[in-house]
């Protein structure tokens, strides 16, 4: 599954409190992105010679931020650190 709904109703909630009546369009919205991106978008990134997949999660709006590039990069390195060791 792509999504936990225990996580997206807090997220939710969270709009609506801060957005109003404007909420419904505004969860419409990232949820049509990020389901586009997570689905169709197979976009890469290179970083120190490495070629790395974007990171999308709907918590904390991945793929809008900087996330997106940093939790791949931090994933590579524990998954060496822990062959290294």
């Amino acid at each position: 599954m792509l999504f936990k709904f225990s996580q997206i109703l807090p997220a939710i909630k969270s709009i609506y409190e801060k957005h109003g009546l404007a909420a419904p369009f505004i969860v419409t919205s990232r949820f049509l992105e990020y389901f586009y991106k997570r689905l169709f978008d197979k976009s890469y990134f290179v970083y120190a010679g490495n070629k790395y997949q974007y990171f999308y999660h709907l918590y904390n709006v991945t793929f809008r931020n900087e996330r997106c590039v940093e939790l791949p990069i931090v994933q590579h390195f524990l998954k060496n650190s822990a062959n290294i060791q």
